[in-house]
């Protein structure tokens, strides 16, 4: 767990219409105490600003599309310079993933890696 340890962790965020129908982010609930428990680094820097459609329900080329440009940095201090590690409790085909990489990248993230509870891999970006 040495990567881990010098790694920044942070949940794939939902956009406020989301939260404010949940009430809580499931990722940030699955990860926290794990998080806490192993004395890792936890921030959310990264916010979605658009609604979009659950990428279950599209077919894989629609994902991308629905994805593309729906998160932005609201802290970019956090992020320029750091290993970064994105969570999420599921992976379809990686276009959620892959997007939130491309946002942090552009914000300076030395490395961008992705953890989910369960799915597979096709990333682009990480």
């Amino acid at each position: 767990m040495p990567y881990l340890k010098n790694a920044l962790l942070m949940p794939v965020p939902l956009h406020v219409d989301r939260i404010k129908e949940r009430g809580y982010n499931q990722t940030s609930l699955i990860f926290q105490e794990w998080v806490n428990k192993n004395s890792l680094k936890w921030e959310e820097p990264l916010s979605r600003i658009k609604a979009t459609t659950p990428q279950w329900l599209l077919r894989r080329r629609e994902r991308r599309q629905n994805i593309k440009g729906a998160f932005i940095i609201t802290r970019p201090e956090i992020v320029k310079g750091r290993h970064i590690i994105v969570v999420d409790d599921i992976i379809t085909s990686g276009a959620t993933l892959d997007e939130c990489a491309a946002t942090l990248k552009s914000a300076g993230a030395l490395s961008v890696g992705g953890l989910a509870l369960a799915g597979g891999l096709n990333l682009k970006h990480l």
